[in-house]
């Protein structure tokens, strides 16, 4: 299942559009924290990278990984990203 995420400029000054929509597994958005950080990134091919941050440390990335903070990865980081599921979620 995929949850829908829609990022709306504040204002249209400095904005090249004023909103943009894309789809996210729900599994990594029930992820999410308040507090958490998140950072998302298109790269000039048009790919797109997202990645969760708790407290310095990754909790989640995805896509173009090489376009997104990172933060600290630690073990139970990997863990998440060498999922099976995740895994096959990349592979779609």
């Amino acid at each position: 299942m995929r949850s829908r995420v829609t990022l709306t400029a504040s204002a249209r000054e400095d904005a090249t559009i004023s909103s943009i929509s894309f789809y996210v597994d729900r599994d990594l958005i029930r992820q999410l924290r308040p507090g958490d950080e998140v950072h998302i990134s298109r790269t000039a091919c048009d790919c797109l990278g997202l990645s969760i941050i708790r407290m310095g440390e990754l909790v989640a990335a995805i896509g173009a990984v090489t376009a997104v903070d990172l933060g600290r990865i630690s073990r139970r980081s990997c863990s998440i990203t060498s999922s099976n599921k995740l895994r096959k979620f990349l592979r779609k």
